[in-house]
């Protein structure tokens, strides 16, 4: 949907990060929201409520 309408491109990247759906066909799938390493898709049903991960990710 982002060669049809270039706003989709956040809308597709913050909905990959938090719920896991890949979008064909996007041009930059990564993530938005959360930082590169963390594991999972924290919106997701299947998502276990106890695990743990940093809020931010690793110093630079």
């Amino acid at each position: 949907a982002v060669g049809l309408w270039p706003s989709a491109n956040w809308f597709e990247r913050e909905v990959w990060d938090m719920f896991g759906v890949r979008f064909s066909g996007h041009p930059n799938l990564m993530r938005l929201l959360l930082y590169e390493e963390f594991v999972g898709h924290p919106l997701r049903k299947d998502y276990p409520i106890d695990r743990r991960q940093p809020l931010i990710g690793p110093a630079q």
